[in-house]
């Protein structure tokens, strides 16, 4: 008698594992995504270092993605960002300053 190993009922291998096969995500930084939807894209964006920066937030408090004034909006959102609900007193995202 023949032992297989790693082969399903139909013989052609174990079931593909989708988690495995898929690819990995880029990084935020070289998706060619706004990910912090500040109107710049990857490299473009201030908050970047580098292709393999995973965060496009920078240090700059319109930019940081933080809440620095307590006022439940985060930073500069582009008008082209849905829902587009920053903290209104950010014109920039390189304003440093959400009072």
């Amino acid at each position: 008698m023949l032992a297989c190993r790693n082969r399903d009922w139909r013989g052609g291998g174990p079931p593909p594992d989708a988690a495995y096969d898929a690819p990995p995500p880029l990084p935020a930084c070289s998706n060619g995504i706004d990910d912090d939807c500040d109107g710049k894209i990857d490299r473009e964006d201030p908050g970047c270092t580098g292709g393999d920066d995973d965060d496009e937030h920078g240090t700059r408090q319109c930019d940081d993605g933080v809440d620095n004034d307590g006022d439940g909006k985060i930073d500069y959102r582009a008008p082209s960002c849905r829902p587009p609900d920053g903290d209104d007193r950010c014109d920039k995202p390189d304003d440093d300053s959400e009072r």
